[in-house]
């Protein structure tokens, strides 16, 4: 036992006489007691004011804690599900959050109904800290919103009450840590970053749960042979990218004639996974997944699916369901080129269950179809719709092939893979361990949105800025999960939307066309390559009109942009598209070359994928994509 001279930590003469940073004091605080639960397991759930002391010693402070008397273990898989729900809750992931939840053991009587409010209530219990005034505000906001979503439950005839169900025990002196803790940056008038904090030691304690041995020594896989120049220059690109954390895992591919003269993989496998991304391993490539899909559709054309060719009438080719609410003049072209003026049938809000459900949506397509009018004349220009049209395309390849959705994967290989000789490189509509394959090294998508996005959410009022009331918090707790039978009002999170567009979990099971697939750079490299001619997977007339703009789109976010059969046509004659997330496939039809990204850290200005095709495109002769040039940038 020490004997250790201090004062108490809420004594604020003695801190302002001492000239202590209390944001610097309670950030350290907050991450000694972070360790304890994320890494160590391990941790003091009484952090009240009485057993905090500050100690000025040569003109440093520290904070001494006192009376381990009330400490708590938690079990080593309990441990990494709390991790995971803060980590995910930290990059906006519901789904993921909602996940670890479950894995922890905490249900309530809305859990299966309603996941996203279990997610959006500890989001709540973690928000940033901040002044009484402040923190009773949002705590008004937040349970304003739980007395709608109540309205609308008894609308829809649905009960509205909201109880506890299954809780582990050490949940409890968790609520109580956060509370006590969120007291004291309260009394002190401290505004911290609460979730970012924790997340931090989340993440480590997710790291550090990898045998040292499995763990990534260095940033690049190095091929064993000397390396080239252009290999030397994006080798030291990437080693900064990945340093700087533009990119988290990445994988670049260069095919020309065939040949493939590039073919580099670094980086990390996820933010909680430290495990090296090789040539081999899988990415999700999120709305890559359209263009392998548009491919699918135009090999069955090419074996006699759509008579009238691209002309065809759309309506002609979906169930009757659809067929009725789809005007005659929308063609086949139309839906490869995004321009069939159709409104959007499934927003970004909609829940992963949905979205997977491919009877609902298409029951969401037809309702929105009938009951709003056309945005424009089909044709006249493009509108992307990030969800519809895998889901048009599938109803189209059922209607016309008899291929039921959760076949699509298998008829992807057929048709596509198998030609070109691609045999566990690509998967369309998802992948299952042990079933596709042996299991696989697989990325998991980091999301950096959620980084540039807290800001911007802060500053409008969205989510992360201080709420609650101190030390009275706990009351508001208690009021929004209390004992069984107590009643709680509840809404969708604020940033459900983003994540459930954004954050696929590709593994899951059903087919999105539009969002599950996954792909090595290698695999979507050598299918840009089949576009070019040299297979038989297109036609010659195919394979020309790939290269005819049909339709142009002003993007807010990615500017100017210009569509054909499936994929994006830059003013240079470049094929290809680049995903919301990063990664991009290219073809480059006069120097008979093709270049594919994949990266597993979502970024909206994508700037570290640009880099790489920037240096790639002046070492080797290429012309920059127009819409990847910086006239396209955020």
């Amino acid at each position: 036992m020490d004997y250790i001279e201090g004062f108490k930590i809420t004594d604020t003469a003695k801190l302002a006489l001492h000239r202590v940073d209390r944001e610097a004091l309670m950030a350290r605080v907050c991450q000694a007691y972070n360790h304890q639960f994320f890494v160590d397991g391990f941790f003091n759930a009484d952090p009240h004011a009485g057993n905090l002391m500050v100690s000025i010693q040569d003109g440093i402070c520290r904070p001494v804690l006192l009376d381990f008397g009330m400490t708590v273990q938690v079990t080593t898989a309990r441990r990494k599900g709390y991790c995971r729900l803060v980590f995910q809750a930290s990059s906006l992931d519901v789904l993921g959050a909602g996940h670890a939840l479950k894995a922890v053991g905490y249900t309530n009587s809305q859990s299966a109904s309603h996941p996203e409010r279990d997610v959006e209530f500890f989001q709540f219990l973690m928000r940033d800290t901040g002044t009484r005034a402040s923190q009773r505000e949002d705590a008004d906001e937040y349970f304003k919103k739980r007395k709608e979503q109540k309205l609308v439950d008894k609308a829809e005839g649905v009960d509205p009450n909201r109880y506890m169900k299954e809780v582990p025990p050490e949940m409890f002196f968790l609520f109580r840590m956060l509370g006590l803790i969120r007291g004291l940056c309260t009394t002190l008038e401290v505004k911290l970053p609460y979730l970012e904090i924790m997340a931090d030691y989340a993440q480590k304690g997710l790291v550090l749960g990898y045998d040292r041995k499995l763990r990534a020594t260095r940033l690049l896989s190095l091929p064993a042979r000397p390396p080239l120049p252009l290999e030397v220059k994006l080798q030291r690109l990437l080693l900064s990218l990945c340093g700087s954390r533009k990119l988290l895992g990445v994988q670049v591919v260069l095919v020309r004639r065939g040949q493939m003269i590039l073919n580099l993989a670094g980086g990390v496998r996820g933010a909680t996974d430290p495990r090296p991304v090789d040539e081999s391993t899988l990415f999700p490539i999120l709305d890559l997944g359209n263009v392998l899909t548009a491919l699918l559709l135009q090999v069955y054309m090419r074996e006699g699916v759509a008579r009238r060719g691209y002309e065809t009438s759309l309506a002609t080719l979906l169930p009757p369901a659809l067929a009725r609410v789809v005007p005659e003049a929308v063609r086949l072209k139309h839906l490869f080129s995004h321009s069939t003026g159709l409104p959007v049938g499934l927003p970004s809000s909609l829940l992963p269950s949905t979205l997977l459900n491919h009877e609902a949506c298409l029951n969401l397509l037809a309702a929105s179809f009938a009951s709003a009018s056309p945005l424009h004349p089909p044709g006249t220009k493009a509108s992307q719709s990030l969800l519809d049209f895998g889901h048009l395309a599938a109803a189209l390849l059922q209607e016309t092939c008899n291929i039921p959705p959760p076949s699509l994967p298998q008829a992807f290989y057929d048709k596509v893979l198998r030609p070109l000789d691609l045999t566990g490189e690509v998967f369309l509509g998802g992948f299952k361990q042990g079933v596709n394959g042996n299991a696989r090294s697989l990325a998991v998508v980091h999301n950096g949105f959620a980084a540039q996005l807290r800001p911007l959410m802060a500053m409008v009022g969205g989510g992360g800025g201080g709420a609650g009331g101190a030390i009275n918090e706990g009351a508001e707790e208690g009021r929004e999960e209390g004992k069984e039978g107590d009643k709680e009002d509840t809404s969708r999170p604020s940033s459900a939307s983003m994540m459930e567009r954004v954050l696929r979990h590709p593994t899951m099971a059903g087919v999105c066309p539009s969002l599950n697939a996954l792909a090595t750079a290698r695999g979507l490299v050598f299918v840009m390559e089949a576009l070019n001619g040299g297979t038989k997977l297109l036609s010659r007339r195919q394979q020309g009109l790939l290269r005819l703009v049909l339709a142009r789109e002003s993007c807010p976010l990615y500017g100017e942009r210009q569509w054909g059969l499936g994929m994006q046509i830059g003013g240079d004659g470049v094929l290809g598209h680049e995903a919301f997330g990063g990664s991009a496939c290219l073809l480059f039809p006069l120097a008979q070359c093709s270049l594919a990204i994949t990266t597993n850290n979502l970024s909206l200005d994508k700037a570290g994928t640009r880099e790489v095709v920037r240096v790639v495109c002046r070492e080797v002769g290429l012309p920059m994509p127009s819409f990847m040039s910086e006239a396209a940038e955020v």
